[in-house]
């Protein structure tokens, strides 16, 4: 066998380690980081298996074929189809790069797009009195922030009236909610920041951060909006243990197979989807959309979200 055929067989052999890999409870902050690369897995497995077929190698390009076919549907997200039009709710989150992104720029991404409510994450003692002088409290009224140092500050501000502004306990970073109404129906909206995996030698603080959200959404008397920074994407199978009995990501939800958010101060586009907003099923997505944010590391996003 010449050197090209061994090497396009290790490049697939290396693909198929990454793609199981999604599907294993991971604990390792080094293998959770390279689940990252799996959306981008056809872009070695192609001209690999193109490599074997024209070589006449036909059990490696069968395989590679396979492997690129269930690599590309892991990604695939199809819209989905609202049973209803009308009013709609408007969601923005934003990590703010511990205090660092512009503050003007946050606030008039919201007032561009209109939002009903925002979810900040990283937010400073600084930026949350930064973002009172620009104005913030003209368009969103109510709030529940928990500033705080470094990465660790939350805040949640909202158009509409909220009703039990609290913390919610037991997270790495502080996690806010409040029950706001939206078409004569209750929803808490939590604005939160996962910890990242890489924050410890096993992650621990992460799964833990991802478990509460979990058990939050299992136990909650009112459905759960939780938008924020995960520090996980798709590929992630703590992440998608997320997405039961009916709960989306709205990304997904609204056909966007793979949209990155993070890092967005470089370059490049950013290549890893970390910031999600996770729909409860009595709402629908029906449009997904990123925004720069001068300044921040991540990108902004925005999610409108209709009755079902």
């Amino acid at each position: 066998m010449t050197f090209l055929k061994w090497a396009c067989w290790a490049t697939l052999v290396v693909s198929a380690g990454l793609l199981i890999l999604r599907y294993l409870p991971l604990r390792s902050p080094a293998l959770l980081s390279l689940v990252i690369a799996v959306p981008y897995l056809p872009l070695v497995m192609v001209p690999a298996t193109v490599t074997l077929l024209a070589t006449r190698e036909w059990v490696g390009s069968t395989t590679g074929l396979a492997m690129i076919m269930l690599a590309i549907s892991t990604q695939i997200a199809l819209p989905a189809t609202p049973s209803r039009t009308g009013e709609a709710m408007r969601i923005m989150s934003i990590n703010v790069a511990k205090g660092a992104a512009d503050v003007d720029a946050v606030v008039e991404a919201a007032r561009l797009h209109k939002v009903d409510a925002v979810a900040v994450q990283e937010l400073t003692p600084a930026f949350a009195a930064a973002l009172e002088a620009a104005g913030m409290p003209e368009i969103f009224p109510f709030n529940v922030i928990r500033p705080d140092h470094d990465a660790r500050g939350t805040g949640l501000w909202s158009r509409l009236p909220i009703s039990e502004p609290r913390q919610l306990n037991g997270f790495g970073f502080a996690c806010v909610a409040g029950t706001i109404e939206f078409k004569n129906a209750k929803y808490d909206v939590v604005a939160t920041h996962i910890t990242a995996p890489i924050q410890d030698h096993d992650s621990t603080s992460w799964i833990t951060d991802l478990a509460r959200v979990r058990a939050l959404l299992d136990t909650n008397p009112n459905p759960v909006i939780v938008a924020g920074d995960f520090n996980a994407t798709i590929d992630h199978r703590q992440f998608r243990d997320l997405l039961h009995d009916g709960t989306q990501d709205a990304a997904r939800q609204a056909g966007r197979s793979y949209k990155g958010t993070f890092p967005a101060n470089w370059s490049w586009p950013p290549f890893a989807a970390l910031d999600h907003l996770l729909v409860p099923p009595e709402l629908t997505t029906t449009a997904f959309e990123t925004v720069e944010i001068t300044h921040s590391d991540h990108l902004a996003i925005v999610s409108t979200l209709v009755e079902r």
